[in-house]
């Protein structure tokens, strides 16, 4: 395919989702455990920083967004989709908390030194397992360093 890819995350379980799925599609990817509010992105490393369905407190998303955006390359891509608050009317994925959940409007100031691509808030029918399938209130995006 191209690409070095690493997946971050907070859970071993994930990690080990993803090593199972990478060998089962005969892809290589680098897992890295660590705490997002912790991790350094570096500075200008990525030529993409993908998040999908992270459900960071709103003071640590912020601090790792910023830190996300300073690690990309320029000309580097944030690709995201997240739940919005009004995902807690829905019983389909992100739990009760509205501080996990994320906005158009949060993230045009998280992202405020990137050029959005994409950026809309939509409701969309999601097939992510067990207690994730059905309809979704989220936000994604696409922006450009």
């Amino acid at each position: 395919m191209g690409y070095r890819v690493t997946a971050v995350d907070g859970s071993k379980v994930g990690l080990e989702k993803a090593a199972k799925l990478a060998k089962e599609h005969n892809v290589t990817i680098e897992l890295v455990h660590a705490d997002l509010a912790k991790f350094d992105f570096g500075k200008e490393k990525w030529d993409a920083v993908v998040s999908i369905y992270c459900p960071l407190p709103s003071a640590v998303r912020s601090a790792v967004y910023k830190r996300a955006v300073k690690g990309l390359k320029p000309g580097g891509v944030f690709l995201l989709e997240a739940y919005t608050p009004e995902q807690v009317n829905y019983n389909t994925g992100g739990g009760p908390s509205v501080d996990t959940k994320t906005s158009k409007s949060d993230l045009q100031d998280d992202l405020i030194e990137l050029s959005f691509l994409h950026l809309e808030e939509l409701k969309r029918e999601v097939l992510e397992g067990t207690y994730h399938t059905g309809l979704a209130s989220v936000v994604q995006a696409i922006a450009k360093k």
